[in-house]
């Protein structure tokens, strides 16, 4: 019986396709597993990349802490903060345009070695006024900051906006000598 082409490259081809899925069938599940294992090595050197990173930044972070620190403002242990927060938000809005009506001062929040004191206001400003004055506290650095306000038009002047904000004084106290 002589083969002719035709049926030897059918031969071939099945015997190709019968030997794909036999490969498929036993090797499958060992490529599936080494697959995962390159995958979790990657994600380990990665892993390892971002911890190097930021063992790598935590100098500099504590040098920038460090430099924060220094520029808050210290008071003693039995200090009436209220007594220098007041002053210090009536001059700035003083010096701004800014008329604060009614002041609450929130209770001391202890976080490690700082502590922070919230201040509620409500205000009435221009729009120009108002800007500088956030402006001003912004420049004031880290131991003064805006958390919450709400502005609205002003019913009784046009020009004049209204509205209330929170603002939390950060510092440091100090034992007194």
């Amino acid at each position: 019986m002589r083969v002719t082409r035709r049926e030897a490259v059918m031969g071939w081809t099945t015997g190709l396709i019968l030997m794909s899925g036999a490969t498929f069938l036993i090797a499958g599940p060992w490529y599936t597993e080494w697959k995962g294992l390159l995958g979790s090595r990657v994600e380990t050197q990665n892993e390892l990349l971002d911890r190097q990173a930021d063992a790598d930044s935590i100098p500099v972070l504590r040098k920038e802490f460090a430099e924060l620190r220094e520029g808050l403002p210290e008071h003693g242990v039995d200090e009436d903060v209220a007594g220098t927060v007041y002053p210090l938000l009536e001059k700035l809005a003083e010096q701004n345009g800014v008329k604060l009506s009614s002041r609450r001062i929130g209770t001391e929040q202890p976080e490690r070695d700082l502590f922070e004191r919230p201040i509620s206001a409500q205000w009435e400003a221009n729009h120009g006024d108002l800007v500088k004055f956030m402006r001003e506290l912004q420049t004031r650095g880290a131991h003064v900051d805006m958390t919450y306000i709400k502005i609205q038009p002003s019913r009784e002047n046009v020009e004049y906006l209204k509205g209330r904000f929170t603002i939390h004084y950060v510092y440091t106290k100090v034992k007194q000598k």
